[in-house]
């Protein structure tokens, strides 16, 4: 019913609150149960890389889902 372009910006914009909850939640448990490296600074390196990781990945499977028609 929609372009690619438009329900792709569309679906991005409304699961953003949900795509920086889910990495976050499962990064501050994984960082501690590791005993990775306790400085700030690399915590929050680790937290962008998973969220940076996650967005993208979700990006590119909506991306080739939407390139397919149901037809």
């Amino acid at each position: 019913m929609y372009k690619v372009g438009p329900y792709f910006w569309a679906k991005v914009v409304s699961e953003l609150p949900f795509s920086l909850m889910m990495p976050t939640v499962f990064g501050c448990i994984t960082y501690f149960m590791l005993e990775l490296n306790p400085s700030a600074g690399h915590f929050f390196i680790f937290l962008l890389t998973l969220i940076l990781i996650y967005n993208s990945a979700g990006g590119m499977a909506l991306i080739i889902s939407a390139s397919f028609s149901d037809k």
